[in-house]
């Protein structure tokens, strides 16, 4: 891309503008810890030895034909670094919760169109030894997966993604484009049938406030986990998340649901705990490089048994729902919805789907499990020990939970809307303890 020309925005990436508002900002950010100092003018000068080779630094954001048509990314001519490389001191109290802290005031922020939509901060007095960065980027530039790869160039060595299986290749006969074709109706279908969900305990009006908590998790806890419920990592997190919900969640009642008793006209029945829904972003276009579109995934609909008491039962519940959704074309329907039909509608149109559908009356919560590199890198001067991702929520959802493979730990954040989830560190610390719990029964099978 040359600077002056315009490149309309995928209707995938698109997708992010127009659910965004002043309410649910669409700013994917990650809260990383590094083991030695750097100030804002080292970094500005790392950044600056590397830009010809991270040109997506440089891309702004467009409007055209007043907002008939969807936005596009311009290359602008220069960048002015001191407008998004940044010093900040750590907020009270200090330490890890005060980096959580500025990630969660940062996250709670709309990035502007002025300029390229991202920001970095450093944080020098972290702890003696250690530093704290956070970067934001806008979610029409990547998801969190994609931020990975598109961050990798700054790092020594370069962190590269991971393998994500062969390209997928177009439909050749016109019978595999038939098959395909079936595929696609069929998985819009189901996403039909999966309809709408009852308020949850996270489910309310939405404010920019958002609060965070983070922590590492030893993978080799976390693979311990998965083999004792038969899941991958995903799996293990959602089913974490799933009980410490059970454990904590502000409203009883929405969790509970009373039904009737058909065997008895006036009765009802005792009341049961209901899934909650997630939705968890999926690879829906292997082989894609994120500097085409930053947004591969889809989201899959994942149930969330927070009626199930059992830590290891509840990993199976979650493998099999997980397995059975993602088979079934439900991830093809929806990234067809988004790319195709997002394409044909009037910017306007689509603007007004997609605020109709990212919403609280079709999941609970969002969850990503995202891959990372194996060894810790450098950046600068020092090595980046942990890494956690703050996922952007959508409005009238008020709780994510996103992990990232870093080094040997699962590095987590959970965000909250700061009303829906006012103590974030209670939450997490549940999570953390039902893993652990699904590791110990591995160790004693």
């Amino acid at each position: 891309m040359s600077a002056g020309t315009e490149h309309p925005l995928p209707p995938a990436d698109a997708f992010f503008l127009y659910a965004e508002s002043w309410r649910v900002p669409q700013t994917v950010v990650a809260a990383a810890v590094a083991d030695a100092g750097m100030t804002r003018d080292g970094l500005a000068a790392h950044i600056a030895a590397r830009l010809d080779g991270i040109p997506w630094l440089r891309r702004t954001l467009v409007r055209r034909a007043r907002g008939w048509r969807r936005p596009a990314w311009r290359m602008a001519p220069d960048l002015d670094l001191t407008q998004h490389v940044r010093q900040a001191a750590v907020p009270p109290p200090g330490g890890l919760p005060g980096l959580a802290a500025f990630a969660a005031e940062v996250a709670g922020r709309r990035l502007p169109w002025d300029r390229p939509p991202w920001r970095m901060w450093v944080l020098p007095d972290l702890a003696p030894g250690r530093a704290g960065f956070v970067v934001a980027v806008h979610h029409a530039v990547c998801d969190g997966p994609a931020l990975v790869e598109l961050l990798g160039p700054l790092f020594e060595p370069p962190v590269r993604p991971p393998a994500s299986g062969s390209a997928a290749r177009p439909a050749g006969t016109a019978r595999d484009r038939r098959t395909a074709m079936v595929g696609v109706a069929r998985g819009i279908l189901l996403l039909a049938s999966d309809g709408i969900v009852r308020a949850g305990p996270y489910t309310r009006p939405m404010r920019p406030a958002r609060t965070l908590a983070t922590a590492s998790v030893p993978l080799a806890t976390v693979l311990a986990a998965a083999r004792a419920g038969g899941g991958q990592p995903t799996d293990v997190v959602l089913a974490a998340l799933a009980g410490a919900i059970a454990q904590t969640a502000p409203d009883r009642t929405a969790l509970d649901q009373t039904a009737p008793d058909r065997t008895a006209p006036g009765r009802t029945a005792p009341a049961r705990s209901r899934p909650l829904r997630a939705v968890v972003p999926v690879l829906a276009r292997a082989g894609a490089a994120a500097a085409d579109t930053g947004n591969r995934t889809a989201g899959l609909w994942v149930h969330l048994p927070v009626g199930e008491p059992d830590p290891v039962r509840r990993v199976a519940l979650v493998a099999a729902d997980r397995a059975r959704r993602g088979t079934s074309t439900r991830a093809v329907g929806a990234r067809f919805v988004m790319e195709r039909v997002g394409g044909i509608l009037p910017a306007p149109l689509y603007a007004l789907a997609v605020r109709a559908a990212y919403r609280g009356r079709f999941f609970h919560a969002i969850v990503s499990v995202m891959p990372g590199p194996r060894r810790t890198p450098r950046l600068g001067p020092g090595e980046i020990l942990a890494a956690h991702p703050v996922l952007p929520l959508a409005d009238r959802v008020g709780l994510g939970l996103g992990g990232l493979a870093w080094g040997d730990a699962l590095c987590l954040g959970l965000v909250g809307e700061a009303r829906a989830v006012p103590d974030p560190a209670a939450l997490l610390a549940a999570v953390v303890a039902d893993i652990d719990r699904m590791a110990a029964t591995s160790v004693h099978r």
